[in-house]
Parts: C-alpha cells; sequence; structure tokens
C-alpha cells in the first residue's frame, strides 16, 4: 500500500484508558450519522452491517503525507468510509489537504481538515491521499462494512434497519462486537451533550 505518514491509535483503546469523553462523543457521532445513512442506503438497494473500530490518527507536522489510495484493501465488504476532523482554526497554508480524485473532470477535490467537518465516501471507489501536513493533523477515520459472509447475511437477517454491528478491538481470540440500535432521540441528546461540553469551556 501507499507509504503513510501518520500515527494512529485504535478508538477504543483511547477511550477504553479514560480522559478522553471528547473522542467517546465523536465515535458514538459517527455510530449515529453511519446508522442513519444506512436507512436510506436500504431504499436504493445498499445495507450496511457492521463498522469498524475507528482510528485516531495523528500526522506530527514535519510534512508527512499518505499517497493515494483506495480504502478497504483486501478487507471483503468495506463500503464506506467516514473521517471526522478535529483541527480548529486550520488554515490552508498548513497543507494535509484530503485530496479526492474527481474522474469525471479528470482533477482532485481538495478538502482542508477543518474541525467538525465530516468527509463520507464510497471506499472501495474513490482515490484519495493526504498532502504534506506542517502543523499537527488530527482525524478520526472509521470504515462500514457490507455482509460478506453467509454468517454475517444470517446475523444481518436478524437485524432491524437501525441495527448495525459495531466491530470492537479482539479480545484474545474473540472479537469483542455489539449491536448498536439508533434511538430516535439520540442525535438531539447528542447535541444536547456536545452544547454542554462547550458551555464548560467558557
Amino acid at each position: 500500500g501507499s507509504k503513510r505518514g501518520d500515527k494512529f491509535v485504535v478508538a477504543s483503546t483511547a477511550i477504553a484508558s479514560g480522559g478522553c469523553p471528547a473522542l467517546e462523543l465523536l465515535d458514538i457521532a459517527l455510530s449515529v450519522v453511519g446508522a442513519h445513512l444506512n436507512a436510506a442506503l436500504i431504499k436504493r438497494g445498499l445495507r450496511l452491517f457492521k463498522r469498524s473500530d475507528p482510528y485516531f490518527a495523528c500526522f506530527p507536522g514535519d510534512g508527512g503525507r499518505y499517497g493515494a489510495h483506495f480504502d478497504g484493501g483486501n478487507t471483503p465488504g468495506c463500503a464506506i468510509t467516514m473521517i471526522a476532523y478535529c483541527n480548529p482554526d486550520w488554515q490552508e497554508g498548513l497543507g494535509g489537504e484530503l485530496q479526492l480524485l474527481d474522474e469525471h473532470n479528470h482533477c482532485w477535490r481538495g478538502v482542508l481538515p477543518l474541525a467538525d467537518r465530516l468527509v463520507i465516501f464510497r471506499a472501495p471507489h474513490v482515490l484519495h491521499k493526504v498532502t504534506s501536513a506542517y502543523a499537527p493533523r488530527y482525524a478520526l477515520s472509521s470504515w462500514w462494512y457490507l455482509a460478506a459472509t453467509d454468517a454475517e447475511r444470517k446475523m444481518q437477517a436478524t437485524l432491524s434497519n437501525t441495527q448495525v454491528v459495531l466491530c470492537r478491538r479482539a479480545k484474545g481470540n474473540q472479537s469483542d462486537s455489539e449491536k448498536f440500535d439508533v434511538e430516535p432521540g439520540l442525535p438531539t441528546k447528542l447535541l444536547e451533550t456536545m452544547d454542554w461540553l462547550c458551555e464548560q469551556k467558557q
């Protein structure tokens, strides 16, 4: 694969260590967005089954970059990439753009990694890269998968349209996973919690 200039930690590991309430909320937010996206995709014949344990990544600001690549690699069923950025006051001169290939217009489209910005694209179909970053650049990335095996398709048949499987880090020989069911009021509750966190900073 392409050489990458960032370092990352599995989100559940960072959350389990304590002291990362904002990261935990962002992790929940990605789950909420993905589950609601799934409800819309089902109407178009594409149903998501599970979500990866997100990676919290940092480019240290020494000019590191990530070459052009597709997500998913050899992982069966990888369908959707979500990237949430955590960089207040990011300036264009700092680089670190996510660039996505626009095949129709034969050019790259740049996205600055601004805080509160969420990028979603089809993982195996969109070629993308990260330009050299000259300041610490943080992002939380998560991947969503289609059911790719008979066992997964059988399990998916038991889920409602608002349920997906959250894949956590493996424990021993077993994968620690759980079903995630979207409550109708959860997005509102999440926003209220984020508002509360902002008030505490003032």
